[in-house]
């Protein structure tokens, strides 16, 4: 391990696996914390990062406020924490406490601090790993656990108030348990890359065993040279499992949308598996399933595409319509081809998978969406927050739309899916605004597929750029240059003879799918009526679908109009919701006559010579 004195939270710490690495890797480690002097230590796997909470007095007194469990981390800075420990047994746990209260009284330390160990379950030992003479962001764990105020204990002895003289534990054993996540604006699918950008929502609410705090609120900002978390969540409860209960109904309820993603998905993700609940993990468990690229399992792709190609069409046709109305305003007359078109066609890319779609606009919130030869009608609900609001095979979706330069991310349901725009296999792009820290490699040299070309700083860390292909690099920038999202770093060159992969066709259908609003049969006439009607006037409004499918719609339309007409219970139906209107507001003996002989019409429909009484009740 190669580390930085100066370093923590995950910055200035590196890996090294092989000598050939060791350059690359010490120079990203001073280059995130200059200045500092750089010390190599034993790399440990398979280890638990445990931690003792201690408080020390100015007269030499010194406890410990039980511990606490911080093993799940990536790129060595914690993700999720809990206390009280419960991997090491008794006795050995004893022994690290009073390990550290004599270290505290050793170097003379007073305030509140932390002296942190890497414990290995299988060997049954314990090693030192550092003290951090600092209140810790994770501190409300042991507060909530041992109902001890850390930050006042720490200005009592600051006044140079003795331990004795405060009111510190008030039970033998810790209160219950307690698990925190670190709330990261960082892209799980990326290798948690962080990101910057505008929030648009933050919606969460503390409650009676969960408690959280977050530095930006609705359209707040996080920029480029800040810390990646912005918020922390801590939940409570009198077992472990418990704890994980509370802490994941409230990541599934928490709703957080911007311009870059988080890590709630991912941490509830993590926190369901079994080898969380369990308690099986290590310090390295969580960057090996960013490693093995393990991801929270996701809408049906078919969904996903749905949701994101009504946001296009309805943005695009929405934007159009508006730019075509400004001119008419102005006294412009524009080419009909600036009209909204009747058909829009949409790839969407998610992962190695091409999903051609058509999407057509029958009516001002219906679309008519089509993949491989299958139509789907669906209508949507328009909310005031950009969102929509779709149905689809009784399950309703609650979809908003964010697009980058390289992508379009679509969260449905708080759950994520990214779709990869078309774009140049020869540019090497920045997926995150920062600094180019420096290129790896030469101009004008060779590269080879996955090869590093680059390093970034991005939030305070040193990220590198690999090539997805192989090539001649050319410089795009001069290193120093600040980043945005989407930026040109380099383009390469790539040989004639190479195939460059493309993504293959998606050939799954909507068979299977259907619209929740397609079970209009069983809605009183009345109501399919006045489906049937705004529809018409749709197409007598100018929106249609297009090619040979429009003489269908209206015929179709046409079709089940008159087939409502024919239908006996549609005045029946239709004078019973008048009457609803109507009651308490008429004459109750005409309100009683009336509704007798909508009684006597319903129980005789199956007659072919009744009559609906509408001159009677005229």
């Amino acid at each position: 391990m190669i580390k930085a004195a100066n370093g923590g939270g995950g910055k200035g710490i590196r890996k090294c696996d092989g000598k050939e690495d060791f350059a690359t890797l010490y120079r990203q480690v001073k280059s995130e914390v200059s200045g500092s002097s750089i010390f190599l230590m034993e790399f440990a796997d398979s280890a638990r990062h445990l931690e003792v909470q201690l408080l020390c007095d100015q007269l030499g007194n010194a406890i410990s406020l039980y511990g606490r469990d911080c093993s799940i981390q990536r790129r060595h800075q914690k993700i999720i924490e809990e206390a009280p420990q419960t991997i090491a047994p008794k006795d050995q746990w004893k022994n690290m406490e009073e390990g550290a209260v004599r270290l505290a009284k050793l170097v003379g330390y007073h305030s509140t601090g932390t002296v942190e160990y890497l414990y290995d379950p299988n060997k049954k030992r314990f090693c030192f790993l550092e003290l951090n003479p600092r209140l810790q962001v994770e501190h409300p764990c042991t507060e909530m656990i041992s109902d001890v105020n850390l930050p006042a204990t720490q200005l009592c002895v600051g006044l140079g108030i003795s331990l004795d003289e405060m009111p510190l534990l008030t039970q033998e054993k810790p209160r219950g348990h307690v698990i925190a996540c670190r709330i990261t604006a960082e892209n799980p699918d990326e290798g948690f890359r962080p990101g910057s950008g505008t929030v648009q929502e933050l919606n969460f609410r503390s409650s009676k065993n969960v408690w959280g705090y977050f530095s930006v609120v609705a359209s707040g900002a996080l920029h480029e040279y800040c810390d990646s978390q912005f918020g922390h969540i801590f939940a409570w409860g009198e077992t472990r499992a418990q704890a994980t209960s509370n802490l994941g109904m409230v990541l599934r309820e928490i709703s957080i949308r911007g311009d870059f993603r988080t890590t709630v998905e991912y941490l509830s993700h993590l926190i369901e598996s079994e080898t969380f609940r369990n308690s099986s993990f290590s310090t390295g468990w969580l960057d090996f399933l960013i490693a093995s690229r393990d991801r929270p399992d996701a809408h049906d792709e078919r969904v996903s595409a749905i949701c994101t190609a009504l946001h296009i069409a309805d943005r695009h046709w929405t934007t159009v319509t508006q730019q075509y109305k400004s001119a008419l305003e102005k006294g412009q007359i524009l080419p009909l081809q600036s009209l909204p078109p009747k058909e829009l066609p949409l790839n969407l890319i998610l992962g190695n998978q091409l999903i051609s779609l058509k999407i057509a606009r029958p009516a001002s919130s219906s679309f008519c969406i089509e993949l491989n030869n299958t139509q789907l009608t669906l209508h949507i609900f328009r909310l005031s927050d950009s969102g929509i609001l779709v149905q689809l095979n009784g399950v309703s979706y609650c979809a908003y739309l964010q697009e980058t330069a390289e992508n379009l991310r679509v969260t449905i349901n708080n759950q994520t899916v990214v779709f990869d725009k078309e774009k140049d296999p020869s540019l090497i792009t920045s997926s995150s605004a920062g600094k180019l820290v420096r290129y790896l490699v030469e101009d004008g040299a060779p590269v080879v597929e996955g090869q590093d070309v680059a390093e970034l700083e991005v939030m305070k860390m040193v990220m590198t750029v690999k090539s997805a292909l192989p090539g001649k690099i050319i410089h795009s920038k001069k290193p120093g240059a600040f980043l945005i999202n989407g930026s040109v770093i380099a383009r390469l060159e790539l040989g004639a003879n190479l195939q460059v992969p493309k993504p293959e066709i998606y050939t799954r259908d909507f068979t299977d799918i259907h619209s929740s609003p397609s079970r209009d049969m069983k809605n009183p006439p009345h109501r399919q009526l006045e489906k049937v009607i705004g529809n018409i006037h749709a197409v007598l409004d100018g929106f249609a679908v297009s090619g040979e499918r429009v003489e269908k719609w209206v015929k179709r339309l046409v079709t089940s109009m008159f087939a409502i007409f024919r239908n006996r219970r549609l005045p029946l139906y239709e004078m019973r919701e008048v009457m609803t209107r109507l009651s308490g507001r008429i004459p109750a003996e005409l309100e009683g006559l009336i509704n007798e002989d909508l009684k006597k019409y319903g129980t005789r429909l199956g007659s072919m010579l009744i009559r609906f009484p509408a001159m009677k009740i005229l």
